[in-house]
């Protein structure tokens, strides 16, 4: 969780939404708590993205690092739509289109706007 994912959570709690956190480090759950995240999975734990597996409408991806987007995707519903704001030169590895094809979900990117633009 970094500026942006804080700036995610708060607009979400904000608009009302149940706000689930991903981190790869379980020593993030206590301040993803404080930011106001209602549940923490800890994506390097196999039970903990298995039990998330079709769970999601929306995913809002602000890892601005190289990171295998499969696990995530198949942690949304039918229908769901997994939108990129992180810029990840190149998307490795290969994306499994059966996961968004037999799923119709989405995988879109959106370009947030500096300091000036999100006031």
């Amino acid at each position: 969780m970094g500026g942006l994912g804080h700036i995610g959570v708060k607009f979400a709690k904000a608009l009302g939404a149940e706000v689930t956190i991903f981190t790869r480090s379980e020593s993030k759950i206590a301040e993803a708590k404080k930011q106001g995240a209602d549940h923490v999975i800890v994506s390097t734990d196999a039970d903990q993205m298995k039990a998330a597996a079709t769970t999601f409408d929306y995913l809002l991806d602000t890892i601005p690092v190289q990171h295998n987007l499969n696990p995530y995707l198949n942690c949304l519903k039918v229908d769901g739509t997994h939108i990129l704001v992180g810029l990840i030169e190149p998307i490795e590895p290969t994306i499994h289109s059966a996961s968004l094809v037999l799923k119709r979900r989405v995988l879109t990117g959106s370009l947030m706007g500096g300091i000036a633009e999100t006031q």
